[in-house]
């Protein structure tokens, strides 16, 4: 199973995109070395891309790859993805 979600910072509102900011800023996601790919057939994968005005960046991890800094990111991209898949 698929979960997506494309947030567009010009198209939510100023308080979510300051909180999303937030948590990218927290997470340090420009600055994570890349992820260690172990294969694990039953683990949950997650891809993330964030394109920004003057960068951008995708990383792709399962999920006992994740780091710390990560997790409140994933959680709440995780959070909005089954929010907007209930539309």
């Amino acid at each position: 199973m698929v979960k997506s979600i494309e947030i567009d910072g010009d198209r939510t509102s100023a308080e979510e995109a300051e909180f999303l900011q937030s948590l990218v800023d927290q997470s340090g996601f420009f600055d994570l070395p890349e992820p260690i790919q172990r294969v694990m057939p039953d683990e949950e994968q997650y891809s993330i891309s964030i394109e920004a005005v003057e960068r951008s960046r995708e990383i792709h991890m399962n999920k006992s790859g994740i780091s710390d800094d990560l997790r409140p990111l994933i959680r709440y991209l995780a959070k909005r993805a089954k929010y907007e898949k209930r539309k």
